[in-house]
């Protein structure tokens, strides 16, 4: 699973063709058994018995699965092997396989599990080998009850994955009388007492809900909780070499794939959420930009136009002040004008007149041809002409703009 505790199922088909399972949640402090069920050998098939079975324990498939079988034969064994990789291990034991096996020929595989031996360099191997043709039925029922099992392997593996001695072990659904002690197999008499530390070791693994304590320990809820003991182990990558890779590639669970399919889609969609968010964000800080921007060119505009009027105003201040403070020499201002009026002629009107440091500007209109103004302005010798331009408005009217420079030689 993605979110929260992960999930176990282990199944076990027993000889006479009942059907154990237990479903365990793999806490973080424990873990705990959700489910216990089983289905009795009846007139269904065990396709149809499979199907029941996994309704009754809530199976899913996100579950991670592991079945033992039965009706998979095989033979259980223990050795010791010199330490090595899980590849060249797995190619002793195919070797050391024929030597335990109860009959000759045929396809056979193998399951493992090494652990640290006592002896430093050494392992102890416990190995599962079985026949491919006693396994092709089981795949066949997997194909027609649409499972994926983790592994199919022994419920005796447990003696490996369980910290301590696990004692006699005695699971009549798989070897009816003989139980598993000190590495092999030995028969069972029926005073024979089994299974007592095994069952303490499981309980130190399991958080069992009081409804479910009364039954998990008979029948063959037994083998179910050391298969299950196994996977849990294995979830948790206790030390060892293991090797459960008997299920084909076409049944083998796709649970991963899934997984990293739902998590790219979870990335992607948390990628949209946050490119959404980033582009809201940048539209608002863009409209936010705008209405500033056109506020600061709206600003800039009238700070240009009062600028201008500003400048206009200091220029007519200092025309007026450069008036105020002009200085006529010897000569009043008013005697200058009255000067001035009486050197032009009486058909000429000043329409403009700027008296300035450097000068006097006239503008003039007269309805005279060709006015002699040179000739009138020798009259007014404190100045002389500087430029004279006559422009012909009407057929009556001439305007005339005048600029009297002073005469220096005058003063």
């Amino acid at each position: 699973m993605i979110f929260g505790a992960p999930e176990c199922v282990a199944v076990c088909i027993g000889s006479d063709g009942s059907l154990y399972g237990v479903r365990c949640i793999l806490r973080r402090k424990a873990v705990e058994l959700a489910a216990a069920e089983s289905v009795t050998a009846g007139k269904e098939s065990l396709a149809e018995r499979l199907k029941m079975l996994g309704g009754k324990i809530g199976l899913r498939r996100d579950h991670t699965l592991f079945i033992a079988s039965a009706d998979a034969g095989g033979v259980f064994f223990q050795t010791e092997v010199p330490e090595m990789p899980k590849r060249e291990l797995h190619s002793a034991l195919m070797f050391e396989a024929p030597r335990h096996q109860l009959t000759e020929g045929g396809m056979q595989e193998i399951a493992f599990w090494a652990v640290p031996s006592a002896e430093e360099g050494r392992m102890t191997a416990f190995v599962w080998t079985v026949a491919s043709a006693g396994l092709a039925k089981l795949w066949q029922t997997m194909q027609e009850v649409k499972w994926q099992p983790d592994a199919v392997i022994s419920p005796y593996f447990a003696v490996a994955a369980l910290e301590g001695d696990a004692g006699k072990v005695s699971l009549p659904d798989f070897d009816e009388g003989f139980y598993w002690e000190n590495g092999s197999f030995h028969p069972a008499d029926a005073d024979e007492d089994c299974n007592k530390k095994v069952i303490s070791l499981l309980k130190n693994v399991f958080q069992i809900p009081e409804a479910l304590s009364g039954k998990i320990w008979k029948d063959g809820f037994l083998s179910c909780m050391m298969a299950a003991v196994c996977m849990i182990q294995q979830e948790r990558n206790i030390a060892g070499v293991r090797s459960f890779d008997l299920v084909p590639p076409n049944l083998r669970p796709r649970r991963l794939r899934s997984q990293l399919r739902i998590t790219v889609f979870l990335l992607v969609a948390a990628g949209l959420l946050y490119g959404g968010r980033m582009i809201g964000a940048v539209s608002e800080h863009y409209g936010q930009y705008t209405k500033l921007n056109s506020s600061v060119k709206s600003l800039k505009s009238r700070t240009t136009a009062l600028q201008r009027k500003l400048r206009g105003k200091e220029k007519d201040l200092k025309e007026k002040s450069r008036i105020l403070e002009q200085n006529a020499e010897s000569h009043d201002l008013l005697l200058l004008l009255a000067e001035l009026s009486a050197a032009l002629p009486e058909s000429i009107l000043a329409s403009n007149v700027r008296l300035n440091e450097s000068g006097i500007d006239l503008t003039l209109h007269t309805n005279m041809e060709e006015p002699d103004l040179a000739g009138a302005l020798r009259r007014f010798p404190a100045f002389k002409v500087g430029t004279l331009q006559n422009r012909k408005v009407s057929d009556t009217l001439t305007v005339i703009t005048l600029r009297l420079r002073r005469n220096q030689e005058k003063k």
